[in-house]
């Protein structure tokens, strides 16, 4: 990859992953997409790039985003936030989020059932993470399954806080989100590739979330629910969600202090057995933020900048060797 105006190598990468796909649902090079550094861009000013393929998977940069595996999962560093992945009998993407070596909590996949009573299933266990690592950013797509009738349930909860019985059985699926990583960002994204019903039953899909559940600096019962994220005032942290609609966001806690920080995706499909729900074309994403509550405001500044950069691409043109 070259900037077209000095002629520089600018650093990018080569992610060679599955359901790679373009908004209209067509696949991009069988499954590559190829993100590359622009650098600052000053309002309403523009850059060219010219991109060369290569044979090598990344493109002439070690790694900028630590990724280091470890008997019961993973470890991730990308110099502002630490994600960790440390419990294989859990069904969370990341068991604990740190910023600053301060805890924050963790991050899991959740459906909402409707199977004659209204169920909010996580899965059981992670089965697969496929990934993808560079100069420009750390890409996991992260497979999750339920296929039993272990594991946590939730039900709608009363005035008091508590459940409701269980009067069903939770299905089975397997759903499979991509987590994005940047380095040096307090932020990463997630984004639903499929949920597939793997029951014998048909089940209705009402929806899917990104749930992030608050453990801020150990303190989950001082953690304040602000609408889309969580505040602590004693750590003076922020952690949140940055939607994308049709995405919406409502934090809240029940009357028993139990957190309910609904990111959700509303679908309302039926899925028979070996049914495969993966939107139209590219479901939305949502934006996983942290920060000190001083820099809260300019932190979301920076991450709607990043939304508003336009891009198009020129023709591909073909050489021989």
């Amino acid at each position: 990859m070259l900037d077209a105006a000095t002629g520089k190598d600018v650093p990018g990468q080569y992610d060679i992953l599955p359901q790679q796909t373009l908004g209209n649902g067509e696949g991009i090079l069988a499954g590559c997409s190829m993100p590359f550094c622009v650098g600052n861009l000053a309002p309403h000013t523009g850059k060219t790039f010219l991109a060369y393929w290569k044979d090598s998977h990344t493109l002439g940069a070690v790694p900028a985003v630590t990724y280091r595996e470890t008997d019961k999962g993973f470890e991730i560093d990308n110099g502002a936030l630490t994600l960790s992945k440390s419990n294989p009998d859990s069904g969370a993407i990341f068991d604990r989020i740190s910023l600053g070596g301060v805890e924050l909590g963790r991050f899991t996949p959740l459906l909402w059932q409707e199977v004659g009573q209204s169920l909010w299933i996580p899965p059981e266990r992670i089965e697969k993470v496929e990934v993808s690592n560079g100069p420009v950013r750390l890409v996991l797509d992260v497979t999750a399954v339920r296929s039993g009738a272990g594991g946590e349930k939730i039900t709608r909860v009363d005035e008091t806080g508590k459940q409701a019985a269980m009067a069903a059985r939770p299905m089975c699926f397997r759903t499979k989100y991509r987590i994005i990583i940047e380095p040096g960002k307090p932020w990463f994204s997630s984004q639903l590739l499929s949920i597939e019903n793997t029951d014998t039953q048909p089940w209705q899909l009402a929806g899917y979330y990104h749930y992030l559940q608050s453990n801020i600096a150990g303190q989950m019962a001082d953690d304040e629910a602000r609408g889309t994220y969580w505040h602590n005032a004693a750590a003076g942290l922020n952690f949140g969600i940055v939607p994308t609609p049709p995405i919406t966001v409502s934090f809240w806690k029940d009357a028993a202090g139990g957190e309910h920080p609904d990111a959700l995706r509303k679908v309302g499909v039926t899925l028979k057995p070996g049914d495969i729900y993966k939107g139209t074309g590219s479901e939305p994403q949502v934006f996983i933020v942290a920060a000190k509550d001083t820099a809260w405001q300019s932190t979301l500044q920076q991450l709607a900048d990043k939304e508003q950069v336009e891009w198009k691409m020129g023709e591909v043109e073909m050489k021989g060797k």
